[in-house]
């Protein structure tokens, strides 16, 4: 290699799941990841351990009732040249839902954290319980038209502080279908609902979300295509400690287009365009999102896909190649970048997967230009399923 730069990633995932019955399973993940980063005039170097645990309960008679807990533990060792530190968090979570009846649903969700950052340590809870109603479907001028609410409550403890937060949201849903036969499907769907928040450090919000859509799905024999059209508007006035972060207006337009066309039963080829814009009038977040200044400020991204199963008549050997594209502008991959900090990202991915009984062999090849940088990745990846699979 001509340059001194390089960098070197391990990882290795250990994953276990318990389902005795119906009513009961878990879940147990056990992550690694080495990142060791050689520049010419410095080292980086670190080493993550993860363990995920996820349980869930339910009666396998007359199931109203769910239980779900979680337990999360991440542990970081970090060096460089000069020094090397410790730091871990720990996580637990239990909630249940109660279906009181097929309108009512009730939430109850209680957690606990602590975290040792090397320098300092932090604990934090909360409590949490909602209640949530919808509505019977309506059907005023051929729509289908429904409503919900919701009412919250929650205590929040950080280092010994406590806060006290309500909230509600009250809301509607009105749906139509516009044309729809054995093929071809058009379809509109628009919401409204206003979400009202307070708590016990006198902040307080009032948003109001709007949101409409129409959806076209079309099928006819190998090919298969959709787009879908939206428009969501976002609407908020605050006060308080915190209100200065969340107070202001943002809006997005969205348009997707998709089609998947099957070359045999083997092989397709699939795209997906999308083009997006959006503007923001919310006030500057330091570290987070600068001040919105009101214009429209568009992405695009245009994938391309190819996968053959069964390549070169191997049986359990399949091919993905993707090429991407991703841009500040309104025509995917050829428009010109309008943002001040433009993007113009282009990412070509090559995917061979093969599979003998309970053994995975995968590797990938990716090339990619990425806010102007140049990146070349590689990876071969063997995976052993193991327990009843």
């Amino acid at each position: 290699m001509n340059s001194v730069d390089l960098t070197k990633t391990a990882f290795s995932t250990l994953r276990h799941a318990y389902r005795p019955s119906a009513a009961f399973s878990s879940e147990d993940m056990l992550t690694f990841n080495r990142n060791d980063i050689t520049l010419e005039n410095s080292r980086f170097k670190s080493d993550i351990y993860q363990l995920n645990s996820f349980g869930f309960w339910r009666p396998r008679i007359n199931r109203p009732l769910r239980i779900n807990g979680a337990i999360r533990v991440l542990t970081r060792t970090t060096e460089n040249q000069f020094t090397e530190s410790d730091a871990y968090t720990a996580s637990g979570t239990l909630g249940a839902t109660y279906e009181w009846s097929p309108r009512w649903l009730f939430n109850g969700n209680i957690g606990l954290t602590n975290s040792d950052s090397g320098t300092d340590t932090s604990t934090s809870s909360f409590e949490s319980v909602s209640a949530i109603y919808s509505s019977i479907s309506y059907q005023p001028y051929g729509f289908d038209a429904s409503w919900f609410g919701q009412f919250d409550l929650r205590n929040n403890v950080d280092d010994g502080v406590s806060v006290q937060e309500a909230g509600t949201q009250l809301g509607y849903n009105l749906d139509r279908g516009l044309i729809t036969d054995i093929t071809r499907r058009l379809s509109f769907r628009g919401s409204q609902s206003i979400n009202i928040i307070a708590d016990s450090e006198n902040f307080s919000s009032q948003t109001l979300l709007s949101s409409l859509s129409l959806n076209w799905n079309r099928s006819s024999g190998s090919t298969s295509d959709m787009a879908r059209l939206s428009f969501s508007d976002t609407r908020t006035i605050a006060s308080g400690p915190r209100g200065d972060d969340v107070e202001g207006d943002f809006q997005i337009i969205n348009l997707q287009a998709s089609i998947d066309n099957k070359l045999s039963n083997r092989s397709a080829i699939l795209g997906n365009a999308t083009i997006q814009a959006t503007r923001n009038f919310r006030p500057n977040i330091p570290g987070v999102t600068p001040a919105g200044n009101g214009k429209w400020t568009p992405t695009a991204t245009l994938d391309i896909t190819y996968y053959k199963i069964a390549l070169f008549q191997v049986p359990r050997l399949s091919f993905h190649s993707t090429l991407r594209f991703v841009s500040n502008t309104y025509i995917p991959a050829v428009g010109n970048p309008v943002d001040d900090n433009s993007r113009d990202d282009r990412q070509w991915e090559n995917r061979l997967e093969y599979t003998i009984g309970r053994l995975q062999f995968r590797a990938i090849s990716r090339l990619s230009e990425i806010q102007h940088e140049k990146q070349s990745y590689f990876l071969f990846q063997v995976r052993r399923m193991l327990g009843g699979y």
